[in-house]
């Protein structure tokens, strides 16, 4: 491991052949999965309650698609720069992902509550 860092805070990384096609294939599959989670983001944003997890969605999809971007760059370029936005554009979108998906659990759970209650106070009114 000590041979691959150069200096502090760098990191050293053979390129192969193989490599620059994988990572174009990488991009491309983040700006397919970008574009489809933006459109599954929109659709939660039909309604208000769901806006509450729809936006993060959409914002964190954004990201991994532009993640996408530098990834399909660092394939043509080799930059380390591109690289290293690419992976920090993908933390960032998987992140604003993470809340969106915990927001839409959170939802789920108190719209089933709201169905329960509804549910036994229905049954205590004999209906």
């Amino acid at each position: 491991m000590d041979e691959m860092l150069e200096k502090k805070g760098e990191i050293i990384i053979a390129v192969d052949e193989a490599l620059p096609k994988q990572l174009k294939f990488i991009g491309l599959v983040q700006q397919i999965m970008g574009v489809l989670t933006i459109i599954s983001g929109a659709i939660m944003c039909l309604t208000i309650i769901g806006a509450a997890a729809g936006v993060p969605y959409i914002i964190g999809a954004l990201n991994i698609f532009k993640s996408g971007g530098a990834f399909g760059d660092t394939s043509r370029n080799e930059s380390g720069e591109s690289l290293r936005e690419a992976i920090a554009g993908l933390a960032k979108g998987m992140k604003l992902m993470l809340i969106g998906f915990v927001i839409w659990i959170v939802l789920y759970i108190l719209l089933m509550v709201v169905i329960m209650i509804i549910t036994i106070v229905a049954a205590s009114q004999g209906y």
